[in-house]
């Protein structure tokens, strides 16, 4: 029989990693409902991992953002979420500030990379090379998305997450 002293710190043990696990799954839920981690997968610093998709992904696109994803080591649940939150799946839209496609690469930036945005498979690629980019610049997924949003000068000038409300938002 163990002595009761180690018998009480192993069951505080215990109890210390239940509540992290739980309180660990929460916040993953809270702060994204949609996309999140499976239980033990930490991606959330580094956008790797190819956990699924956002709800509401196209059929069509499933296939090649999953490749993107693989081929750039990035997450296929936080790419599919930016094309999502970006364009709506819509590889015709157009933003007021002249941002095309399923991804919203501004016309410079499509040129610069080679990418037509406007066909959705270069676009899709190109987003995913694009933001591990970022990942690589920023070093965090969550500096990645905002430099993504409001451009790396701005994540660079506030050492992080700019102020703005759309960017908080996103």
């Amino acid at each position: 029989s163990q002595p009761q002293s180690l018998g009480f710190i192993n069951q505080a043990k215990q109890n210390a990693g239940t509540l992290i696990s739980k309180a660990a799954a929460g916040v993953k839920k809270f702060f994204n409902p949609v996309v999140y981690a499976a239980e033990g997968e930490d991606t959330g610093n580094t956008g790797e991992g190819n956990e699924g998709f956002v709800e509401g992904t196209p059929e069509q696109y499933k296939g090649i953002i999953a490749d993107a994803a693989a081929k750039y080591g990035v997450s296929s649940a936080v790419l599919s979420s930016l094309l999502k939150h970006e364009s709506g799946f819509n590889p015709n839209a157009r933003s007021p500030k002249g941002a095309l496609g399923i991804a919203q690469f501004m016309p410079e930036t499509a040129k610069g990379m080679g990418v037509n945005p406007l066909d959705p498979e270069q676009a899709i690629n190109g987003a995913a090379r694009y933001l591990q980019g970022k990942i690589k610049q920023h070093g965090t997924i969550d500096k990645a998305l905002a430099s993504y949003n409001a451009g790396s000068g701005n994540v660079n000038k506030y050492g992080g997450i700019p102020p703005f409300k759309e960017t908080q938002n996103y």
